[in-house]
């Protein structure tokens, strides 16, 4: 069973990234070539190793607030909560390789997530001016063949795949997780424990495990395969990003009071 405790560790600042705006949003490519920062509207890319910077993506409508690589870290997928488009870059060259513009049939964009095999994008989001009904959509897009190929109901502000690409977790806005079968689209279960908003969702590398972090200031961990609850950790601030570590031992959080704890798993 997972031990969520922090630990405390020295952590030695390596390098600074700056930039005039405030980033709204940053994102390591997972082979460690690339670090994009969403820098209003526009995305800068700097390299990984180095931190000596690249490029400028060209600016876009809307501030940038919501990105994600690809797998293989050679698409970087970009959108912003105050707008409806998604854009695709070619990171090697900066350059546009899709538009999908209003993604979501009305919704906001909150979350970005690349199959492990790279053809399909899930973009979810949520519809704040709704009545009744669905309060918000999780869409695939086939980047390949440029259109949409399924609709799943109901807003989400996170996203993650599992790495074997059969699950999807999504947080709600009713305060859960569901997991879904990423190819019939249906629903496998919600996990249901936390008492304010979800922000971020991710699984271990294992798959066994998937972790959620929330503004009542816990993270939580459940088992994929019941559903249950296996262990949860209160911090002193609202848990708004977080991650696993390669060897899934850990997770990382980002967190409201500008700090990152490392809790070990």
């Amino acid at each position: 069973m997972p031990d969520l405790s922090i630990h405390s560790a020295i952590a030695e600042l390596v390098r600074t990234l700056s930039d005039k705006e405030a980033f709204g949003a940053v994102a390591y490519s997972p082979d460690g070539r690339w670090i994009a920062g969403a820098a209003g509207r526009f995305i800068r890319l700097w390299d990984g190793r180095t931190g000596k910077f690249r490029a400028t993506l060209p600016d876009h409508e809307k501030p940038v607030t919501v990105l994600a690589f690809s797998h293989d870290s050679s698409l970087l997928a970009a959108a912003g909560t105050s707008g409806m488009d998604v854009w695709i870059w070619n990171v090697e060259h900066a350059e546009p390789v899709l538009l999908i513009p209003d993604a979501l049939d009305g919704c906001v964009v909150h979350a970005l997530a690349f199959h492990p095999q790279g053809r399909l994008l899930a973009v979810g989001g949520v519809d704040w001016m709704a009545t009744g009904g669905s309060d918000g959509a999780i869409s695939f897009w086939d980047i390949h063949e440029r259109c949409e190929v399924a609709t799943f109901g109901g807003g989400t502000t996170a996203l993650a795949f599992r790495a074997a690409g059969d699950r999807l977790a999504s947080a709600t806005l009713d305060r859960t997780v569901i997991l879904w079968d990423a190819q019939t689209q249906d629903p496998l279960g919600e996990l249901d424990g936390h008492d304010a908003a979800v922000h971020c969702v991710a699984f271990s590398p294992d798959g066994r495990l998937v972790a959620s972090g929330s503004d009542d200031r816990t993270v939580r961990v459940w088992d994929v395969d019941n559903g249950e609850e296996v262990s949860m950790r209160e911090l002193d601030s609202q848990v708004k990003s977080l991650c696993f570590a390669p060897d899934g031992r850990a997770l990382f959080t980002g967190n409201g009071n500008t700090t990152c704890y490392r809790v070990g798993v």
